[in-house]
């Protein structure tokens, strides 16, 4: 193939509005479960077959949770790599062919070039500027191998581009979040660009899926959960840029009735 190939995405910058826990790796492997799932157990949409001697990055890989369960499912010989600028929830042994290091997707080593058939992404709506996203895609088209493959998802964070009706609570708190992420140059509604920022970096045949996920009832109580701890996550940066919320315990108080509604 003479081109370079696209699907979905996510990544990290300093900018990161959650926390590297023992309870975020705890919350990220739920958040994969979940979106596995959601995507009828497929690890990626991208139309490629990984075969021995293949590269893979995960970008803004956490705990390695995508990166463990691709494992299992491709030859010994894939060349699994996961990147991420903290490393603290890093897997302590992970398999021979699993390769972690501190790295930030915006600046990829120089000897990377034309190595992966596939980069994984996803989520880095919390951590990635505008201007860190057009660098993200610049390098990803840069490290993938010709006719390669990158594969994002990311969530709609903007109020009005919501394709469900919320609570008043949870539109209260949805504001909040959406005032954070603009104070940090970081954008809400995110996948309507991403195809325009995709085209702009270089790559073509781009494709999007789109999913719906519960939040309500039984079927909802893996992502309802999820989400509280993404948005109890975020508290201190809430905080931090002030004006937002009164105090710690408003802010806490409002995720949790958000929940409830």
């Amino acid at each position: 193939m003479s081109t370079n190939d696209i699907l979905h995405v996510a990544t990290k910058s300093s900018t990161y509005v959650l926390p590297s826990d023992e309870a975020e790796k705890d919350r990220l492997s739920l958040q994969h479960k979940i979106l596995k799932r959601a995507f009828e157990n497929r690890m990626f949409l991208a139309s490629v077959t990984l075969a021995p001697g293949d590269h893979v990055l995960d970008s803004g890989t956490g705990g390695a949770s995508w990166l463990l369960d691709l494992e299992g499912q491709v030859s010994s010989e894939t060349i699994l790599h996961g990147i991420d600028i903290d490393s603290r929830i890093f897997p302590s042994n992970p398999a021979p062919n699993i390769h972690l290091s501190t790295d930030s997707i915006t600046k990829l080593p120089a000897s990377w070039s034309s190595t992966f058939t596939l980069v994984h992404q996803r989520l880095l709506i919390l951590g990635l500027t505008l201007q860190d996203w057009r660098a993200a895609l610049k390098e990803m088209y840069r490290v993938i191998v010709p006719g390669g493959w990158v594969n994002l998802l990311e969530v709609q964070m903007d109020l009005p581009q919501f394709k469900w009706t919320p609570g008043p609570m949870t539109v209260q708190l949805f504001t909040v979040v959406c005032a954070l992420l603009l104070a940090k140059g970081m954008v809400p509604d995110l996948p309507l660009h991403l195809p325009a920022l995709l085209e702009e970096a270089g790559f073509m045949n781009i494709h999007v899926e789109e999913r719906g996920l519960a939040l309500y009832g039984q079927e909802g109580a893996d992502m309802r959960e999820n989400s509280r701890r993404v948005m109890m996550g975020m508290k201190t940066h809430v905080l931090d840029v002030g004006g937002l919320v009164k105090s710690a315990e408003e802010y806490e108080n409002l995720v949790n009735v958000a929940s409830k509604e």
